[in-house]
């Protein structure tokens, strides 16, 4: 969850501040809102691929003990 969240929120609140301080409306806000959306799809793709490898192991590990 947090993987997903602190990214968006972080550009969002960072980029709030840089726009007060160099005075560019919503410019850099909204840059970094999408910025932080895309760090965290990359971080959910590799979540699900660390729980596909592990799915795999975990397989892999029960078909060795029937044999």
């Amino acid at each position: 969850g947090w993987d997903l969240a602190i990214p968006i929120f972080g550009g969002a609140l960072g980029g709030y501040f840089l726009d007060r301080w160099l005075k560019t409306g919503n410019m850099i806000t909204m840059g970094l809102i999408f910025l932080g959306i895309a760090v965290s799809y990359y971080n959910l793709v590799k979540f699900i691929r660390r729980q596909d490898e592990k799915a795999r192991e975990f397989d892999e590990q029960k078909k060795k003990e029937k044999k």
